[in-house]
């Protein structure tokens, strides 16, 4: 089987599990409660996790370990990634004013908060850019397994206006994740992206665009250009570090293989 055909079975058994495991939880379990909601945010994490686990063990014979390094906890990468992911709502924010508005209707109370602030972005990371981006990584590059796992992210969330800035963010949390080689720093950056979220909600902020939550037309338009400007600075960097992930990834046992093959005819060719 080819890496492209591998690439399609893992993400297909990824959404069966994703899917399977959120139907059997919500029989189960209510999530329209506050606690509810809490435990079935908690327990379909960790399902989806151990299976996913379970899987790469079962396919690729091993199961990579998700980096935890302490360089994750650098406050000054946390404090350019949420810089990086402010500008870029704000960029898409003309975008996102042509779609349709949707509800997103959460149940009130403490666990509920608990749910979309803590549990959520924790598992989530440890699903999408641990998990999800190890399996990956057995049959494509580092850049184009966070692409994937990016863009499986944003159809998870099943909702075009809400999946576009998933489909960023979950690129920038796996730029994030080869920069500091360690989960930390996105689960800190997603906690606090929803948790921005969850207050708009709160407030009934969630339809406001941009715009109009500055307020002044002339301060938005300056807020727009600065935010241009950190998003193309942070792409440029966000491409390099991908590159770099890419090219420091030790050739896989296939490559090596094929070159030990040229080296044995070039050999043979020049004993000839």
């Amino acid at each position: 089987m080819n890496g492209f055909l591998k690439v399609l079975r893992d993400v297909a058994i990824f959404a069966i599990a994703y899917i399977v495991v959120a139907v059997v939880t919500s029989l189960i379990i209510t999530p329209t409660d506050d606690f509810g909601f809490m435990l079935f945010s908690l327990i379909s994490g960790l399902a989806v996790f151990v299976l996913m686990g379970a899987y790469e063990r079962a396919v690729y014979k091993q199961q990579t370990k998700i980096k935890c390094a302490k360089a994750g906890f650098d406050s000054v990468a946390v404090l350019w990634g949420i810089i990086f992911i402010v500008a870029v709502s704000i960029v898409l924010s003309p975008v996102e004013a042509l779609l349709p508005a949707e509800q997103q209707v959460l149940p009130e109370g403490g666990w509920t908060i608990l749910a979309a602030v803590i549990i959520g972005p924790i598992f989530e990371e440890l699903i999408f850019r641990g998990r999800l981006l190890s399996i990956l990584g057995h049959t494509c590059r580092p850049g184009l397994a966070v692409v994937i796992s990016a863009f499986v992210f944003a159809v998870a969330h099943g909702s075009i206006f809400v999946g576009i800035s998933a489909f960023i963010s979950g690129i920038i949390f796996g730029y994030f994740y080869l920069l500091k080689r360690s989960i930390i720093t996105p689960v800190i950056l997603h906690i606090c992206n929803n948790a921005v979220a969850y207050s708009l909600i709160i407030l009934s902020y969630q339809d406001k665009s941009v715009h109009e939550l500055i307020g002044s037309s002339n301060a938005y338009f300056v807020i727009y250009i600065v935010s241009w400007v950190v998003v193309a600075v942070g792409m440029i960097h966000l491409v390099r570090t991908m590159y770099r992930a890419d090219c420091d990834l030790p050739p896989s046992t296939e490559d090596v293989d094929v070159e030990q093959q040229n080296a044995d005819v070039d050999v043979k060719s020049r004993c000839e």
